[in-house]
């Protein structure tokens, strides 16, 4: 995170080639990700994303005595490759991804379903995605997106 605050204060800005974004969904299950898009061709953006959960709760005992070690722990990367009808940054977009991560899960009370299983290994996999992006200004924007 710091070489990425250091690279955005020495290097010049170039707001129309490539952006910085992250997920505000992904983000409200309390797991940071950053995401940069970058200008590949008149109609075209590839993205790259990195999330990391590494949340590990105290060590209980459960009605057996046997020791749980809770945890809701991942990691995730993804490229994607985006076609923009009009132009990049604006309006409509369809793209292609993939993706890969490890995670580790189980142990937690709150989850019915991870309270009495772990689920413990890794995941690859890829998708297409449709989207719309609004500029708000000359260097914000909300980019709305649904894959499969």
């Amino acid at each position: 995170m710091l070489l990425i605050v250091v690279l955005c204060c020495t290097l010049p800005a170039y707001g129309q080639e490539v952006g910085l974004k992250t997920n505000l969904l992904y983000l409200a299950t309390a797991t940071p990700n950053l995401g940069a898009e970058w200008k590949m061709g008149r109609n075209y953006t590839g993205v790259f994303t990195v999330g990391y959960n590494p949340f590990s709760f105290g060590q209980y005992e459960d009605a057996d005595g046997n020791a749980v070690n809770p945890k809701l722990r991942h990691w995730l990367a993804a490229a994607e490759a985006r076609y923009w009808w009009c132009e990049p940054y604006m309006g409509w977009n369809v793209g292609i991804n993939l993706f890969g991560g490890e995670y580790n899960a189980g142990g937690i009370r709150f989850i019915s379903a991870l309270k009495e299983g772990r689920y413990k290994g890794w995941a690859a996999g890829a998708g297409l995605t449709a989207g719309y992006q609004i500029p708000l200004s000359a260097r914000w924007g909300l980019d709305f997106s649904l894959g499969i």
